[in-house]
């Protein structure tokens, strides 16, 4: 998955646009960002990479490119 298709999935996870959002952002900037989010974040990118991923890692998630990381 490439930086921008991440960023504008995640964008909608966040319920922010696309272009708030950098690879440097700590998470918890972002409002919309709780355990609701994390599990949507979960669902999202299982399906659109069709990987399967550990809520316990994107809970350890610090920043946008962290949950880059682990998708990829």
């Amino acid at each position: 998955m490439n930086t921008d298709n991440f960023i504008n999935e995640l964008a909608y996870v966040l319920e922010v646009s696309s272009n708030e959002i950098t690879m440097n952002d700590e998470l918890n900037k972002f409002k919309a960002w709780d355990s609701l989010a994390m599990m949507t974040f979960v669902v999202v990118f299982r399906d659109k990479t069709k990987k399967e991923i550990d809520p316990m890692q994107v809970v350890k998630c610090l920043k946008v490119s962290d949950l880059l990381k682990l998708v990829s």
